[in-house]
Parts: structure tokens; sequence; C-alpha cells
């Protein structure tokens, strides 16, 4: 009988022997089904599943600057105005190059999705540290726009002067929206089958 372990439970203490081996095996696994790079030690500090998963999303690489950098440049170019793009609800800078592409002269820095609670605050100093006096022109589509219209706020509210936010096919939320975890597991199966389809 195969005992199996919860998200919650000691990972490593209901394995026997070969300990090494058998987390090098789960890092090959876990790149080979995702192209996230984890680094082995990283692995080790982690004593159950659900914390080796949160080490893979703030640990994990994959060989390619757009998805790997918090923030991107993705027109190719470093002069011309800047817009700073906030991601959408895939949480990746990518999804704007075709937009990008058609916006010449403008320099377009898109943000991937930062885990930590202080995302404001960093999306914020990463726009600082780019164009340290401005004025800064947000953009973001979807959740993406709600995102912008945050880190504008944080800008001024560094006495920073914001001169435009676009904001497309965005909501104005009063309050969170409660999603069942089953509807959660629902929507992240579905991101996963769209990139396996994509790669």
């Amino acid at each position: 009988m195969v005992r199996t372990s919860g998200t919650a439970e000691g990972l490593w203490c209901n394995w026997e022997g070969g300990l090494s081996l058998k987390v090098a095996k789960l890092i090959s696994l876990i790149e080979e089904e995702s192209g996230a790079i984890v680094p082995l030690a990283a692995v080790f500090k982690a004593p159950t599943i659900r914390q080796v998963a949160s080490l893979m999303l703030d640990n994990a690489t994959f060989g390619m600057h757009i998805v790997d950098e918090a923030i991107v440049c993705l027109s190719g170019q470093t002069s011309g105005p800047n817009i700073f793009v906030s991601p959408p609800g895939t949480g990746e800078a990518a999804a704007f190059i075709r937009i990008v592409q058609q916006m010449k002269p403008y320099c377009f820095c898109g943000f991937n999705f930062i885990e930590a609670e202080s995302r404001i605050s960093n999306y914020a100093d990463l726009v600082a540290s780019i164009d340290p006096k401005g004025p800064y022109l947000s953009f973001g589509c979807s959740s993406g726009g709600n995102l912008a219209y945050h880190v504008a706020r944080e800008i001024e509210n560094r006495c920073r002067r914001v001169s435009d936010i676009v904001m497309i096919d965005s909501a104005r939320k009063f309050e969170r929206t409660p999603y069942s975890l089953e509807e959660v597991r629902r929507i992240a199966d579905c991101f996963r089958r769209l990139r396996k389809l994509s790669s």
C-alpha cells in the first residue's frame, strides 16, 4: 500500500533512504512538467508539499528573461516615453507583446506578477528604478487595470506625478469576489491545459 502525504503534512518524514536521489527525481519531474528550474537546496528547506509549491513559485526560473524578471522591456527599446504595463490575470507581461509591436516609439516596461503582499510597493519601486522623475503613464487590461490604478496611487503617495492611467476592460470592485476552492482549482487546471497546448 502506498501512503500519500497531505499538502500540510511533513513531506520528507515518509521517505526512507535515498532521500537525495528522490529529491533529485522530484526536481527533474518538476522541470519536465512545468519547465521550472528549482534549486536543490530550496526543496530540502521545505518540509511540506505546500511549502515546496511555494518555493517553486518563489525560486523557479524558466530560462527566459521575459518570464523570470519582475519587470521587462517588452518593446526592445529603452528610449522614448515609458509606459508601465501591469499584468492581466495570467500574471505575465508577455501577454502584451502584440500590442507593444503596434505602439512604437513607446518603451513598454511590463510587470510580471509578484506574489508578495508588498507587491504594490514593489511595483512602485521598480517604476522609480527605471524612471526616477516621471511623470508616469500606467496601463493595464482586465485585472491588470485595477493593479495599474493601485500602483499609480502608490506612486502619487510618494509625491510623484502620474500623467495617465489607461484601464481596458477593468471593473471597479468594492470588495473581494468570493471563490470556492473547487472554482480556484478548476480555473488553475484550465490555465495549465492552455499552457500545455501553447507549448
